[in-house]
């Protein structure tokens, strides 16, 4: 008897904090899981979305549908097995590379052609994704909230330290995933992005045989007469160019364009690409290209679409470690933050590696020598110049 009064004696001492723990995790720590959980499920469902997605298409024809700076709904008619289907799509920024009464492809379910839609996996894939970011961040940014019992209690059976490092607030997982984040973003970049190149550069290529298809935004059709900015984008040597030039039609197209201007097309596009006879495929460029649209230029490269939005979440994360990290390492939190929102992807990584912001190595003397936030600033403007010449 005397042992079991013992023990409700302590139970009724403990402290209420520790009463709210559950199998030694705090619930904010299972709420992380949970919300971790969630956008994994999020990122699968978006996965099997696209991999279930059927792969018929036809060729149909723009018929109708409104034209305007911040979207297009276009309306396509196509033909399945001999029947006639008209799709109206709904307002989107992509249908503004269409042209009315050119060819459209239709992406159609086999057991009913009138389900159809002009993107091949439609929206539910991105919206996923872009929920499941949203839940990471979160997460993120609630796995790194001030944890009192972290301090009181640093060295409980070494479990702290293992899992959040000197530092307490940043989990080493999360400085893991960042930096896991960041190299696939890089990889991203260079593979969905492009690089700025000339309308000679892609002529050669044709003529070289390199390049068989070129995707086109605001191309002007028969019977048009101003002069159009038109964006050119191709593949070449396994990556992604695009370049911008200026094309006229119409009466006396020849005498209004400026003489040796560059990248000036005169007359039909596709017949200017293929004048030395190659064989090219030119279609309408349906990415969200337009001047409106969220893009992301690190040296030249221009990104746009689902690597913008991943790297938009990383840098919260990475700023948000910056900020709740007890010290940094080789430049001050100033100077760091300068040099991340001038360069994201090789700035962010320097930090999570070497910056030790879950205390990776042994602590940093507060006389150690630091990038001060003036000199940062500095070389952040140099270096914001130098991308914005390459872009």
């Amino acid at each position: 008897m005397s042992r079991i009064s013992e023990d409700l004696d302590a139970a009724v001492k403990q402290p209420s904090g520790s009463a709210r723990r559950v199998d030694g995790r705090s619930p904010l720590d299972v709420l992380v899981i949970v919300l971790c959980a969630v956008a994994l499920g999020l990122v699968l469902s978006a996965g099997v979305s696209a991999i279930t997605a059927s792969d018929a298409s036809v060729v149909g024809k723009v018929e109708g549908g409104g034209w305007g700076g911040r979207g297009c709904y276009p309306t396509v008619s196509y033909t399945v097995e001999g029947r006639d289907y008209v799709l109206h799509a709904d307002k989107d920024p992509r249908w503004c590379g269409l042209h009315w009464m050119g060819p459209a492809t239709v992406h159609y379910e086999p057991s009913d052609p009138a389900q159809a839609r002009l993107s091949r996996y439609g929206d539910s894939p991105m919206q996923l994704s872009k929920f499941a970011l949203i839940v990471a961040v979160i997460a993120g940014f609630l796995s790194t909230r001030k944890r009192p019992e972290a301090t009181a209690r640093p060295a409980r059976s070494g479990r702290t330290g293992v899992l959040r490092g000197r530092q307490g607030r940043v989990p080493r997982i999360l400085v893991l995933l960042l930096i896991l984040g960041w190299l696939a973003t890089t990889v991203a970049v260079v593979i969905q992005g492009e690089r700025r190149s000339s309308l000679d550069d892609l002529q050669a290529a044709i003529d070289r045989g390199e390049v068989t298809h070129v995707w086109e935004r605001g191309a002007l059709m028969s019977g048009s007469r101003d002069p159009s900015p038109v964006r050119l984008a191709w593949r070449s040597g396994g990556l992604r160019h695009f370049a911008t030039a200026t094309q006229y039609r119409g009466r006396n197209q020849e005498r209004r364009a400026p003489e040796g201007a560059p990248d000036v097309i005169i007359g039909d596009l596709a017949e200017q690409l293929t004048r030395a006879g190659a064989d090219v495929r030119v279609e309408p460029d349906l990415r969200t290209t337009a001047p409106h649209a969220f893009t992301f230029t690190p040296w030249g490269w221009h990104v746009f679409g689902w690597p913008v939005y991943v790297a938009l979440a990383l840098l919260l994360l990475t700023l948000r470690v910056l900020v709740v990290a007890e010290c940094t390492r080789g430049a001050s939190r100033w100077g760091w933050c300068w040099l991340i929102t001038a360069a994201p992807i090789p700035f962010s990584l320097a930090y999570l590696a070497l910056g030790e912001p879950a205390g990776w190595g042994p602590a940093t003397r507060r006389e150690a020598r630091k990038l001060g936030g003036v000199c940062a600033f500095l070389v952040a403007t140099a270096l914001v110049a130098v991308q914005q010449a390459l872009a």
